[in-house]
């Protein structure tokens, strides 16, 4: 992002935010959407708390 930086501040242009915000929005998106694929091929997305506990301890 553009930006200009005089006595150690960022300054950005208001106009940039929403553009940067949106991008940052589309990266969490992208990861979760993958972690939450890994996690159903693994057979981990319906586990509770508990159920994956015992699936890490072998029982």
């Amino acid at each position: 992002m553009p930006h200009e930086r005089p006595v150690g501040h960022h300054r950005v242009k208001l106009t940039d935010i929403p553009k940067r915000q949106e991008q940052r929005r589309r990266v969490r998106r992208q990861i979760i959407a993958q972690l939450t694929a890994e996690s159903i091929e693994l057979g981990l997305y319906d586990l509770y708390i508990d159920d994956a506990a015992e699936a890490d301890d072998g029982g």
